[in-house]
């Protein structure tokens, strides 16, 4: 079948053109639902899985076609099926391979997991972890449906799971990250009020050990610092935590700009005049490629805020003044200065070969240089 036929067939799957579908099956015989895209490397299974293409499915059983194939990245017809949303094809799907419930793809992804990272899919996490689902397995990245669930930030998936599973709050992922740290980071106020409400004592407890408070710093929604100011007393050393990187949950604040999170942090007694041991102050935040002088709009805008603020940053803003009133050309040379290096590796070997070529020459020519002595 050329290439043209195979992109027909995809298509009278994906538009569930029945007739069509068994007009090709007709012609080419069964075997022709074990062709492959060739630009997708899909199967028929998976466009049938994409599309809840029951009919389809219904061809491959009667025609005794496996199910069980894979593309490229590993992905069963499970994973396309529970990451569509497709409960329908899944009960079916189910029924005549139910050993591949946890099927994994590459990066070790099972269909649970992939059902988690869309928003409404309760029916479709239900079905699964109703018919055996492992909520215990991780990704490569050491995260579980738990995990997924939190970051996407459904309520009702993820009330579903934490209660069928709740030592999965307690999962650390490959980069030392906790559930409660993405929640935070992502600002989902819901489930934070959910886990507050459901284990008050095991949740702060997490927050602790986390250090989560560093991910609220950084989400620009404040209502996260407006639930936590109710659990955690002001004063508490959690809101000036410091990181293995040396920063503070108000240095972060006002690296990223948020302003009205540096202001709910000085209100809970956050240390304004710590400085990092780089001597990085509350406000600059450095880009790539950039000197250490070079500060973003957010982070002079922030600036403005916590200078009013008493006994804000003196020691900072002496050392931006004293920057800002050098010349135009040293602030440039201070903020590109590794520009010079090639430069000046060039100049050192020109003049080294300029100088052995004119001594060569003179040796060889002593003539044509004697008025030059």
């Amino acid at each position: 079948m050329n290439k043209q036929k195979v992109k027909q067939l995809f298509k009278a799957i994906q538009n569930h053109d029945d007739t069509r579908l068994q007009g090709f099956i007709d012609e080419f015989g069964p075997e022709v639902l074990l062709t492959v895209h060739k630009t997708s490397t899909l199967f028929p299974i998976h466009m049938a899985a994409q599309e809840n293409n029951l009919y389809c499915l219904e061809l491959l059983l009667k025609n005794s076609i496996t199910l069980n194939s894979t593309d490229t990245d590993g992905k069963h017809a499970f994973h396309y099926a529970a990451s569509c949303g497709h409960l329908p094809f899944l009960e079916r799907l189910f029924s005549s391979c139910p050993n591949q419930i946890d099927a994994l793809k590459k990066s070790d992804w099972t269909p649970l997991m992939m059902a988690c990272t869309k928003p409404g899919n309760l029916e479709v996490v239900r079905f699964l972890v109703d018919n055996g689902a492992r909520m215990d397995l991780v990704n490569k990245d050491g995260w579980n449906a738990v995990f997924l669930a939190g970051r996407t930030g459904d309520l009702e998936i993820f009330k579903f799971l934490v209660e069928k599973f709740p030592k999965g709050l307690e999962q650390i992922s490959k980069n030392g990250r906790y559930t409660i740290n993405t929640i935070l980071q992502h600002g989902h106020v819901d489930l934070l009020s959910f886990l507050l409400s459901l284990r008050e004592k095991a949740t702060l407890e997490s927050i602790q050990r986390a250090s989560a408070i560093l991910d609220a710093a950084i989400c620009p929604n404040t209502q996260i610092f407006s639930i936590l100011s109710r659990h955690i007393p002001a004063g508490n050393e959690d809101w000036s935590r410091i990181n293995k990187a040396g920063f503070t949950p108000l240095h972060l604040a006002a690296q990223k700009g948020n302003s009205q999170n540096a202001q709910y942090l000085l209100e809970l007694g956050a240390d304004i005049n710590m400085v990092l041991a780089r001597r990085i102050a509350l406000i600059p935040r450095r880009r790539f490629g950039t000197g250490p002088g070079t500060f973003t709009n957010q982070g002079i805008k922030n600036y403005a805020t916590l200078e009013r603020q008493d006994g804000a940053l003196n020691v900072f803003k002496e050392w931006t003044e004293t920057f800002r009133a050098l010349p135009r050309w040293l602030r440039r040379f201070n903020e590109s200065w590794w520009k010079w290096v090639p430069a000046c590796y060039v100049m050192f070997y020109w003049t080294e070969w300029a100088h052995k070529f004119n001594h060569h020459a003179k040796r060889k020519n002593p003539e044509e240089f004697a008025n030059d002595e």
